[in-house]
């Protein structure tokens, strides 16, 4: 009975970080997708380009080359640690959820909807 009470534990812990990844996916996705809404709208007539090597870092790039990315806009110490976090949960998305969201924001920003 001992083991099957380790084993529930384990299950609950295992099924308490899978729902806080989850959570922390859903919040990066929507955060990405809400910058690139701003991106598009009918105020921006193009994307500028540091803004899509900033996106560009943030799904494929490294913590490293997204950082310097972000620094020309010279961000406060909050920004800092928010885009740190930002950057942190997008790596942990699957490699093909985060492609997926790539194509998409591409798809988006080439349409005729953000022209």
């Amino acid at each position: 009975m001992h083991i099957s009470l380790k084993t529930t534990g384990s299950r609950d812990t295992a099924r308490a970080s899978l729902t806080s990844l989850l959570s922390t996916m859903k919040l990066a996705i929507i955060v990405t997708l809400a910058i690139l809404a701003l991106c598009c709208s009918p105020a921006s007539a193009e994307i500028c380009q540091s803004f899509a090597d900033i996106i560009q870092g943030l799904f494929l790039g490294t913590p490293a080359s997204f950082e310097a990315a972000v620094e020309p806009f010279k961000p406060d110490a909050d920004m800092t640690a928010a885009t740190t976090q930002l950057k942190t949960l997008v790596d942990f998305l699957p490699k093909n959820t985060k492609d997926s969201i790539f194509k998409l924001m591409d798809k988006i920003a080439k349409s005729p909807l953000c022209a």
